[in-house]
C-alpha cells in the first residue's frame, strides 16, 4: 500500500462535525441540517450473531432536546407559554449545545397553553429523534405520555407542584446517558439492601406496591433476546451438583420432554413455566436489571436453572455485549415501558418522603438539567 506523503501541513483544515464555530448562533432548522448534527442513529447489536438493529440517540440531541425542555419548563415556572406557536425555526442554538426559544410569550397563560408548548416540543424536537425503518429509541414513546399525563394545571398550589412536575421532566430515562440509567437501576438495587432503615421501607413499599400493567416476565421469556433469558434462569445458589432452587417438578407439563416419544414440549410453555421466578412488580423488575447489569457482559459464564434450556435453545457461542451502554439498549429495548412506569410511580406514588427525595436526586442526577460538554 502507498500512502501519499505531505510535505507541508499549511493548507490543512480540520474540521469537527457537530462543533460549529465559536460564539455561532443557528437556528435548529438549519443546524440539524449540518453534517455531524443528527439527533439519532442505529446501533446493531450482535452483529456476528443474531443481528439486532435499535435506534440510539446521539449526545448532541440530548443536550438541545435537554436545553429545549429546560426553556419551556423555565418559563411555565414563571407562569409564561408560548401557546405552542414555536417552530423548529424558532429554536436557537448557541454554540452547538445551548438552546433558546426566540419567540415572545402569548397573552394568556392556562393548562391549554402549557399543553400546547409540551405537543410542539414533541412535534419540533423529539420528532428528530425517530429513524426511518426502526423508529424512536427507548423510553421516548413514553416520555410523551408522562409528560402530558402529570403536568399539573394553574392552581393556588401550583407552584409545589410544578416544581416536583419540573424535577420528573428533567429525570426522564429517555434524555438520559446510558451511564446515568445504569447507575440509577443499580443504585436502587443498592438503596434496597443498603439505605437506612426509613428509606429502605419507603423505597420497597413504593417498588413491591407496583404491579406493573405489561407483565415484564412474558416479555423478557417469550419476546427479547436470549441474552435476557439466560439471565433470567440463572440460578445464583445453584450448588455443585447441579441442583437448582428454581428447577420445576415433573409431572406438571413443565418438562421438555415427553416422556412417550421424547419429543420436545411446545417452547413458549415450557418458558412459561419459569414464570413465578419473579413476580411482576417493580421490585423484581429492579432485582432482574441489576442481575442484566452484572452478568450480561458474559453470559457464556452463567449457569441456568435449566438444563434443557442451557443446552438446547441458548448457545451463546456467537453473542456478546462489548460495553455497558449496548447492555442499556438491549434490556431498554424491550422494557422501556415497564421501567417508565416504574419511573412514574417513585415520583407519583404519594408514598415519597423528603428523606428518599434527597437519594433520588443523587442518583437519578435530577440537578444535573443539561448532559455536560
Amino acid at each position: 500500500m502507498f500512502m501519499k506523503k505531505f510535505e507541508s501541513f499549511d493548507n490543512i483544515i480540520v474540521r469537527i462535525d457537530g462543533l460549529p464555530k465559536i460564539d455561532s448562533l443557528m437556528s435548529l432548522e438549519a443546524f440539524v441540517k449540518l453534517p455531524g448534527n443528527h439527533f439519532v442513529e442505529p446501533r446493531t447489536l450482535f452483529a456476528t450473531g443474531s443481528s439486532l438493529t435499535v435506534a440510539s440517540g446521539t449526545r448532541v440531541g440530548r443536550i438541545i432536546a435537554t436545553g429545549v425542555l429546560q426553556e419551556i419548563l423555565k418559563a411555565h415556572a414563571s407562569r409564561n407559554s408560548w401557546n405552542g406557536s414555536f417552530k423548529r425555526k424558532n429554536i436557537l442554538v448557541r454554540n452547538g449545545c445551548y438552546s433558546e426559544i426566540s419567540m415572545p410569550f402569548h397573552a394568556e397563560f392556562s393548562r391549554d397553553s402549557m399543553l400546547n408548548d409540551y405537543v410542539a416540543y414533541f412535534d419540533e424536537v423529539i420528532s428528530l429523534f425517530e429513524l426511518k425503518g426502526v423508529g424512536c429509541p427507548a423510553f421516548f414513546p413514553w416520555m410523551r405520555k408522562s409528560l402530558l399525563r402529570f403536568m399539573p394545571a394553574p392552581s393556588p398550589s401550583f407552584c409545589d407542584e410544578f416544581r416536583h412536575f419540573q424535577c420528573f421532566a428533567m429525570a426522564q430515562f429517555a434524555l438520559k446517558r446510558p451511564v446515568v440509567r445504569i447507575g440509577f437501576l443499580s443504585n436502587l438495587y443498592r438503596l434496597r439492601r443498603c439505605a437506612n432503615r426509613q428509606v429502605r421501607k419507603t423505597l420497597l413499599a413504593i417498588l413491591r406496591s407496583l404491579s406493573l400493567r405489561s407483565d415484564w416476565r412474558v416479555i423478557v421469556l417469550l419476546h427479547s433476546h436470549p441474552i435476557l433469558v439466560k439471565v433470567y434462569l440463572f440460578n445464583k445458589k445453584k450448588d455443585k451438583e447441579g441442583n437448582g432452587g428454581g428447577k420445576t417438578k415433573e409431572g406438571n407439563g413443565e418438562n421438555s420432554k415427553d416422556q412417550k416419544g421424547g419429543e420436545k414440549t411446545n417452547d413458549a410453555d415450557y418458558k412459561m413455566a419459569k414464570l413465578t421466578k419473579y413476580d411482576n412488580s417493580a421490585n423484581h423488575l429492579v432485582i432482574y436489571t441489576r442481575h442484566v447489569i452484572e452478568h450480561g457482559m458474559d453470559p457464556a459464564q452463567l449457569e441456568s436453572d435449566d438444563e434443557v434450556l442451557e443446552d438446547e435453545m441458548y448457545q451463546l457461542d456467537d453473542e456478546s455485549i462489548e460495553m455497558l451502554s449496548e447492555l442499556d439498549l438491549l434490556y431498554s429495548h424491550y422494557l422501556d415501558s415497564q421501567l417508565n412506569d416504574m419511573l412514574e410511580e417513585l415520583f407519583y406514588s404519594g408514598m415519597m418522603t423528603k428523606e428518599l427525595w434527597q437519594v433520588f436526586e443523587e442518583i437519578l442526577d435530577v440537578r444535573n438539567m443539561v448532559e455536560p460538554l
